[in-house]
């Protein structure tokens, strides 16, 4: 079921470089830690399973979802999973289902799933950073429109997100402000808004914060060491 012609990659909460080289006193190759790096992930993906209602009849849909783990730990407890991503997904499970589609023109009927989840993704939409057709003006915008119209009524999307105090585009990414988080959800009710902060410029350690602490706190330009995570409901 593996393409063994392409390098595929996950994008796991915690990586670790390693330094080898041979010991002439032991007499024998010794690997030593150099770095431990813990990404957003490691806050992501327990919210994500923590806010999943315990239905196995419910469908869900993962947007972006070729670099996410989230989608065989969902189809291995159970969940019938829909992944799409503009890329290729190379693994298999017997609850997952993928469908390769461009995420501004998703390629379902109305109201058909009960969840939607986008981990790390809407940010990048619409940018050409990640191989996906690059479109003009607010792309980010008409995936929301999207996710919105393929929800079944009090459908939920959990949605995550670089945040800071004010909007940022790059070439690789968006970085959220509330105001901008207002108006792309305006259609939305937020049931469940949650701030996780690296600022110590690390990357080995995420801690729980409030938006006030957010705003007080200079981070550096165009990097996500803040991330929005979300829990919104269709209302109508």
């Amino acid at each position: 079921m593996i393409d063994k012609n392409k390098d595929f990659f996950i994008n796991n909460p915690i990586f670790i470089k390693y330094k080898t080289y041979f010991s002439f006193s032991k007499f024998t190759r010794v690997r030593e830690v150099r770095r431990v790096f813990i990404n957003e992930r490691i806050v992501e993906i327990p919210f994500v399973l923590q806010n999943i209602p315990q239905r196995k009849d419910l469908l869900i849909l993962d947007l972006g979802c070729v670099e996410s783990p989230l989608p065989l730990y969902l189809a291995s407890l159970g969940y019938n999973i829909l992944g799409l991503d503009y890329r290729n997904y190379p693994y298999f499970h017997p609850n997952l289902r993928f469908v390769r589609a461009n995420a501004l023109q998703l390629p379902f009927k109305e109201e058909i799933f009960d969840i939607v989840i986008s981990v790390s993704t809407l940010e990048h939409i619409g940018l050409g950073y990640y191989e996906d057709p690059t479109m003009d003006g607010d792309s980010d915008f008409k995936v929301v429109r999207e996710i919105y119209r393929v929800l079944k009524k009090k459908g939920l999307a959990i949605i995550t997100l670089p945040f800071g105090r004010k909007y940022q585009v790059s070439s690789q990414q968006r970085i959220y402000s509330q105001e901008r988080l207002n108006i792309l959800f305006t259609d939305f009710l937020i049931q469940t808004q949650q701030f996780f902060i690296n600022c110590e410029g690390k990357n080995n350690y995420w801690f729980p914060c409030e938006e006030a602490q957010v705003q007080e706190i200079e981070l550096p330009q165009n990097v996500a060491n803040c991330v929005c995570l979300l829990k919104v409901v269709k209302e109508r």
